[in-house]
């Protein structure tokens, strides 16, 4: 993990360098933490930000859920584990999302997989991915035919539909689904039931939109803003690369 780290301080550290500290101390000390639940690594990450940052407001989904704390001027909005259940059976598929607001407006995230060596990134002006073979600044793919395109998709949303022309991937955790998204991998996320709390996407939510893509999310609309007050309650979300590719899904 030693060269992601300093790809993280060398791509954030510019832009907002105790943002870098706090992604690289908790890559830092993931290996304490394999083992832990997901109560525990959020008590890790919570350590973290007080170390670095005293006075921040936090939002988590295990135990902080304070809201008053959004009137911060400074922000933690965090996931310490999406994709639980993936973990639980030892599939590589589950992440860890922080998304940084100040003055009530987002300005930095990360979505760090573990078991990838491989954590995404936002800043103000542009998305990134850092990996164990380096780091590359990352954007979403351009307009595909729908027999071209892949997308995310839950079982029980497929089923209910007709034979799709597209291709249909998932791997039930939508933070790393989304930055699959912001890449080029996927073409959309489409997420029609409601499956989706505000701290599970908000930070691949915030790296989408710096990597030029788009999408539609139920109570927050078309951007990041403040988690609202019923921030743990499940929604809806279409994303994808394009406009146009959005409008065909919503």
């Amino acid at each position: 993990m030693t060269r992601v780290i300093s790809e993280v301080v060398r791509r954030l550290d510019y832009q907002d360098g105790r943002f870098a500290r706090i992604v690289s101390r908790i890559i830092e000390r993931w290996d304490v933490c394999i083992s832990y639940d997901d109560v525990k690594v959020e008590a890790l990450i919570i350590d973290v930000l007080s170390e670095l940052c005293e006075n921040s407001g936090v939002l988590s989904e295990e135990s902080y859920h304070n809201y008053s704390t959004i009137r911060s001027p400074i922000l933690y909005f965090i996931d310490p584990i999406d994709g639980s259940h993936n973990r639980e059976r030892s599939l590589p598929y589950f992440s860890i999302s922080i998304c940084k607001y100040v003055n009530g407006r987002a300005s930095a995230s990360m979505v760090f997989i573990p078991d990838w060596g491989t954590v995404y990134l936002a800043d103000t002006l542009r998305a990134y991915k850092c990996g164990p073979t380096g780091t590359s600044e990352i954007s979403v793919s351009q307009h595909r035919k729908k027999k071209n395109r892949v997308v995310s998709m839950f079982k029980r949303e497929v089923q209910k539909l007709p034979p799709l022309h597209e291709k249909v991937r998932s791997i039930s955790c939508s933070s790393i689904e989304l930055c699959l998204l912001a890449q080029g991998s996927l073409d959309a996320f489409i997420d029609r039931i409601g499956y989706e709390k505000q701290c599970d996407v908000a930070a691949a939510l915030y790296i989408l939109e710096k990597a030029g893509g788009v999408f539609c999310y139920e109570g927050w609309g078309r951007s990041v803003t403040l988690p609202s007050e019923d921030w743990l309650i499940p929604r809806k979300l279409i994303a994808a690369s394009t406009e146009e590719c959005l409008n065909e899904y919503i």
